[in-house]
Formats: C-alpha cells, structure tokens, sequence
C-alpha cells in the first residue's frame, strides 16, 4: 500500500478526495521535476515519504482553502 493510500485511509478521505490529492500529488511533481504525467510520475508519487505526504497534504488543503469562497 502506498503512503497515499494509507494516509487516506487512516484520514478516511472519500475516494474523490483522495483521488484529487493523488493527482495534486502527480502534478506537483511533474511539475517540480519536468515531468509530463505517465508512469515515471506515478512512480515517483507511490514511492513518496510519509513526510512528503504529510507535506504534499497540507500543501493541497491550503490551495484549496484558497480557491474556497468566504462563507
């Protein structure tokens, strides 16, 4: 199992957060290392840290906290 998926699980995302995290995840890092997005990118995101998820998380909840209207 990967870090993603276990952190999803414990956090018990829905499948459609999670699914969005993961691809946030794989485009961030298509992005940091100047890759298109295929399976040398899915290779890097299920080979990623606890910490990196931790990380990549909190990146993800604050751009989306920023894309959120003010309720």
């Amino acid at each position: 199992m990967s870090n993603i998926k276990q952190f999803s699980t414990e956090r018990k995302l829905t499948q459609q957060i999670e699914d969005a995290f993961n691809m946030y995840c794989r485009s961030t890092y298509a992005e940091r290392f100047t890759l298109r997005n295929g399976d040398t990118v899915q290779f890097i995101v299920s080979r990623m840290t606890r910490e990196q998820v931790e990380e990549a998380w909190n990146d993800f909840v604050r751009e989306m906290r920023q894309l959120m209207p003010v309720g």
